[in-house]
């Protein structure tokens, strides 16, 4: 619920309004306040051609309506600033469009901030730190990657609202090499591991971003990514090994092995399998499902 995160930190006249994933790595995944129970059609519902600027949704009568609705869940969660006395100090920076009936907005969080990344449905979003996308619907908010979760957006539905790119500094979001990953995610990712295990490592030097790719994907579990990277000039041994994690077995026919990519505190970082199996950040039916796809290769 949003309202989790309020209990989690102190408000100030200049509060910030995170919603986040995870995850990715925080966790991203988590629990609607309540009503979004009905599943999508299969049809995909896009947003009308030409959307109003956000400055025009702001004033109208579904803008003024998000807007109450978010003045009231602050004042109802003890996260109003003192500043905001009335609903008109509440505003949105950014407008999507509907999707099944969730509106798509970024609330103002009248701040200077730095940039964050995170990845829904294989998407990369890259936004103001702790300030990212929610859906309103019926006077409840949520967090993108919750109602997801739930099948009440479609990926296709976040590739959308991705696109729309109002407020949002978005990258490449055509499909990548793998199913489930844009070409931007992908770019990311390996970014991350470039700067994870090479800028760390003076011993691994002369390899650049360009000389590393995913090898293999598996998907998205409670928000973490699950994927085998390698990289131009990796010099793992050829021996054939077991690991057994959670009684479940993964054979690998080199030193290479599955890496997850999650949240360690505000950042994101990439940690061993066995690592995110202790953390929690995975099942024991998680890596059931990342076992039989790994092992059938």
């Amino acid at each position: 619920m949003l309202k989790d995160y309020f209990s989690t930190f102190n408000v100030s006249v200049y509060v910030k309004l995170v919603f986040v994933m995870l995850l990715c790595v925080t966790v991203i995944c988590g629990c609607g306040m309540g009503g979004a129970s009905q599943r999508p059609s299969d049809a995909h519902s896009a947003p009308t051609e030409d959307l109003p600027t956000v400055v025009d949704f702001n004033d109208t009568e579904l803008g003024k309506q998000i807007r109450q609705d978010y003045f009231n869940y602050l004042r109802d969660n003890d996260a109003l600033p003192t500043t905001f006395t009335t609903m008109d100090k509440v505003r949105i920076k950014g407008y999507y469009g509907v999707y099944n009936g969730y509106v798509a907005v970024i609330m103002d969080d009248y701040g200077p901030t730095a940039l964050e990344e995170t990845i829904i449905a294989g998407i990369l979003f890259v936004h103001d730190a702790g300030n990212n996308i929610i859906v309103w619907k019926n006077g409840e908010f949520y967090k993108l990657q919750e109602i997801y979760n739930l099948s009440l957006l479609t990926r296709e539905d976040i590739l959308d609202i991705a696109n729309s790119g109002r407020a949002y500094d978005h990258i490449d979001h055509l499909d990548g090499n793998h199913a489930g990953l844009s070409l931007g995610a992908e770019k990311y990712l390996c970014h991350q591991y470039y700067i994870y295990f090479f800028l760390q490592s003076p011993n691994l030097g002369g390899v650049t971003r360009d000389d590393i790719w995913i090898e293999e994907y598996y998907g998205t579990y409670n928000g973490y990514l699950v994927m085998m990277m390698d990289y131009k000039g990796s010099d793992y041994t050829d021996d054939e090994r077991e690991v057994i994690i959670a009684d479940i077995p993964f054979r690998y026919n080199n030193g290479n092995s599955i890496i997850v990519w999650a949240r360690s505190g505000p950042s994101y970082a990439m940690f061993e399998l066995q690592k995110s199996y202790d953390l929690g950040f995975l099942t024991q039916e998680d890596l059931s499902d990342i076992a039989d796809q790994h092992n059938s290769n």
